[in-house]
């Protein structure tokens, strides 16, 4: 019996299979989420739309792929990072020290309250697009990007704004009401997703940064497609 040839067609659903199949098992371990950012003009600085696929979050609670060692201090000293909101005079600032512990590169952080929660130095809204609702969020930056809000104070890596596997970032929140310490503890909830508790009343969300596979894979399928538009 002939073993039929595959045809262009069918090797470029092969590619195109492999490759999902790889990004799918690089990410096993991971909660997915559906998230969207979307900026407040009277917030302190302006990101655009942004669509973010997972929360990072503490280590005894999340995947290894998603997780972080977490440290939060209260400041006692007034907010210094950000020109855009005036101190409160509430006891409410917060240094918090993350190290990510996945093999995972991450860009596009953002800190965002849980439902009933509230930033005061925030750039925007984040919705909540499984459990419909937003609140308060701002992009985890400063070192690089310019802007009038820089949480971000420090980066132990590279100081491009990618939270490299390993890498330690410290950032600052002020204004934070319920008057509490951040806690990031509820994988998969964010938003209004998550009722605020001492256990998580905040999330950390981001974007993985393809990895070298998957974006030759990319390029492999990009290539693909125009050598076989060039056949047809």
């Amino acid at each position: 019996m002939n073993t039929p040839t595959p045809t262009r067609n069918h090797r470029l659903s092969l590619a195109t299979l492999g490759f999902t199949w790889l990004v799918a098992a690089g990410h096993a371990s991971a909660v997915p989420i559906q998230a969207r950012y979307t900026d407040d003009p009277f917030g302190c600085d302006q990101h655009g739309t942004q669509l973010l696929t997972h929360e990072l979050g503490d280590a005894a609670e999340f995947p290894n792929y998603e997780a972080l060692a977490i440290t939060v201090t209260q400041s006692t000293l007034p907010p210094v990072h950000f020109e855009c909101v005036s101190d409160d005079g509430i006891p409410n600032e917060w240094l918090i020290t993350i190290t990510n512990l996945s093999s995972i590169d991450y860009t596009d952080l953002f800190f965002v309250a849980d439902e009933g929660a509230s930033v005061g130095n925030f750039d925007g809204f984040t919705d909540d697009l499984t459990f419909t609702g937003s609140t308060t969020s701002f992009r985890i930056d400063g070192t690089v990007t310019p802007g009038i809000n820089n949480p971000l104070i420090f980066e132990s890596a590279i100081v491009d704004e990618i939270l490299q596997a390993g890498e330690t970032w410290e950032f600052t929140v002020t204004n934070f009401s319920p008057f509490v310490a951040p806690s990031f503890g509820s994988a998969g909830e964010f938003a209004a997703s998550s009722a605020l508790t001492a256990f998580s009343n905040a999330s950390i969300l981001a974007n993985p940064v393809p990895e070298p596979a998957s974006i030759a894979l990319m390029g492999l399928g990009a290539a693909t497609i125009g050598l076989r538009k060039k056949r047809l």
